[in-house]
C-alpha cells in the first residue's frame, strides 16, 4: 500500500497476484480477497493512517515477468506510487 498524501488517496499493490487476473468468480466465492479488503480497510481507516479520509486510487497487479524492483519503477514512472 502506497499512500499518495498530497491527494488524500492511496493505491494497493499486489505482488502476490503478480502475472494473474483477480477473478470475480473467486472473489465471490471466498477465495480471493486480500485486494479487495486491503481496499475497503484502507478506505474505512484511512484517517488513523494520513490523518486524512482517503479514497482509492488504484489496485494494481504488477505483470508476472517484472521483478519487484522494476514493477516499483514502473508504477512510480507512471505517478501511481511516490518515490521513496
Amino acid at each position: 500500500m502506497d499512500v499518495l498524501a498530497d491527494q488524500a488517496a492511496f493505491a494497493v499493490i499486489d505482488y502476490k497476484l503478480r502475472g494473474s487476473q483477480l477473478s470475480l468468480e473467486r472473489v465471490y466465492h471466498g477465495l480471493s480477497l486480500q485486494l479487495l479488503t486491503y481496499l475497503l480497510v484502507l478506505r474505512e481507516n484511512g484517517q488513523k493512517l494520513a490523518d486524512d479520509d482517503l479514497s482509492p486510487s488504484d489496485a494494481v497487479i504488477p505483470p508476472e515477468d517484472l521483478s519487484l524492483e522494476e514493477a516499483q519503477e514502473l508504477l512510480q514512472d507512471e505517478g501511481f506510487i511516490p518515490d521513496i
